[in-house]
């Protein structure tokens, strides 16, 4: 009998040590923490992309400490990267269209060497300008009308005039400048669909031609 007391005993020792092992360590350790991640408000994220953008601009150190920080900063400064390509594209299709149209008012002849440079810079641009802004290209039913021959210096020159035109209005676009369609009104986003088709139809049937002008001129 007294075996069976002490072994009793022992055992609700030992259950009583359990309990209160099991009580602290509840303690310790609150329900839900690994379940329940802190998140972060609105305010705070933008604090933290603000703050990734300005340690990008200045190289601070820090961005990289861990992969989900390098995989923002990577991605931030792609999106960086491709809105300079859309503004320096934009600036220079400007500087091309308006060197070349310098070129043809003051001279009779024209420079058939500047507007074939020209024409294909001009032409690159605006291709890569509708890759990087995501715009499809016109359906068949949207091109412009075939452009007629270009025969001589005369037909030519009016061309450009219609080029320039093109190019002018496009400078007016937002659509270059913020590098995202999405966030747009649709009348922006077919204003630059239907303007950069234009140019590069446009760019290149001068080009063509004035390769051929300059052909027949013995150039």
């Amino acid at each position: 009998m007294k075996n069976l007391c002490r072994t009793l005993s022992v055992f609700f020792l030992a259950a009583v040590s359990l309990l209160f092992i099991s009580a602290v360590s509840a303690q310790a350790q609150p329900p839900g923490r690994v379940l329940e991640p802190r998140r972060e408000t609105l305010e705070t994220a933008r604090d933290r992309m603000h703050r990734d953008h300005n340690r990008i601009a200045t190289d601070e150190p820090g961005v990289n400490d861990n992969p989900f920080e390098s995989s923002r900063r990577r991605a931030l400064m792609f999106r960086l990267a491709r809105a300079a390509e859309l503004r320096q594209d934009t600036e220079r299709i400007q500087f091309f269209n308006t060197e070349m149209m310098r070129s043809v008012s003051v001279s009779a002849t024209p420079d058939y060497d500047r507007i074939i440079k020209s024409t294909g810079e001009i032409k690159k641009r605006a291709e890569r300008l509708r890759l990087n802004l995501r715009l499809p290209k016109l359906e068949k039913s949207e091109q412009p009308q075939a452009e007629s021959e270009i025969a001589d210096n005369q037909s030519l020159t009016a061309s450009l005039k219609r080029l320039d035109e093109l190019v002018r209005h496009f400078g007016t676009n937002p659509l270059p400048r913020l590098g995202n369609a999405g966030v747009l009104d649709v009348t922006a986003v077919a204003d630059a669909r239907r303007d950069l088709g234009g140019i590069i139809a446009l760019s290149d049937h001068i080009r063509k031609s004035a390769k051929r002008l300059r052909q027949q001129a013995g150039r």
